[in-house]
């Protein structure tokens, strides 16, 4: 099994035709988040020519899935008022949960709590065991 690769998760909801979207929907990546789709492109890379779907990010960050990987996005929807523009954000910085400066902080403080633990924790004698 080693050196095997595991197929890509399918996204939640994930499209399962290109009739599902149409340019100037919002689609969620599901590695890059929420993005702007603006139709299809074709694209010559080394003399081979292939259709990708081009989605827009903020900041004029663009990203191009192949067609073949129409399984990787899905339609984005909010309820209530629409504020899909204000939920898309720079590649890199898909909106997955924390903007990068505040996620890192947590981790930091998180570590620097564990580490307070250990230092704090008791030194007692410890168990020893036999193997028979």
């Amino acid at each position: 099994t080693e050196g095997k690769r595991r197929p890509a998760k399918k996204a939640k909801d994930a499209l399962a035709s290109l009739s599902d979207i149409k340019p100037g929907d919002y689609v969620v990546h599901q590695n890059h988040g929420i993005g702007l789709y603006q139709g299809i492109k074709r694209i010559d890379l080394q003399g081979v020519v292939k259709d990708y779907l081009q989605i827009n990010y903020d900041k004029g960050d663009v990203l191009y899935v192949p067609v073949t990987q129409l399984d990787l996005l899905s339609r984005y929807s909010t309820p209530g008022e629409d504020n899909s523009k204000k939920a898309i954000k720079p590649l890199g910085r898909a909106g997955m949960g924390q903007d990068p400066p505040q996620g890192k902080n947590r981790h930091r403080r998180n570590g620097q709590r564990a580490d307070h633990a250990v230092r704090q924790a008791p030194r007692g004698q410890g168990l020893c065991f036999s193997l028979r």
